[in-house]
C-alpha cells in the first residue's frame, strides 16, 4: 500500500556482551486498518494515545540501524519481506 506507515518498531544491538533494547510506537497519522489492528493488535486509538509521531520513531530506527551497520555490527531483520516493500 502506499500509504502503510509504520506502528511498531524493536530493535536489539549486541556488541559481545553488551545487550540493549529499543521499543518504538509511532502514532502514523493515519487510519490503522482493521486488517492490520488484526496482526499486530495496535488500534489507531492507542497509536494517537500513546504513540510518537511517525516521523520521529521513522528517524530513531533509521538512525539505529546506521549507527550499528557504521560500527560493523551484523544486521538481521525479522520480517524484512515484508518491511522493504
Amino acid at each position: 500500500p502506499k500509504d502503510a506507515r509504520i506502528v511498531t518498531s524493536a530493535l536489539v544491538r549486541i556488541d559481545g556482551r553488551d545487550v540493549q533494547k529499543v521499543e518504538y510506537l509511532a502514532d502514523p497519522g493515519i487510519e490503522i486498518p482493521q486488517a492490520a489492528t488484526d496482526v499486530h493488535g495496535i488500534t489507531t486509538e492507542k497509536a494517537q494515545a500513546e504513540g510518537r509521531p511517525h516521523e520521529e520513531v521513522l528517524k530513531d530506527t533509521v538512525d539505529a540501524i546506521k549507527s550499528a551497520w557504521d560500527d560493523g555490527l551484523t544486521l538481521i531483520v525479522y520480517n524484512a519481506a515484508f518491511d522493504l516493500t
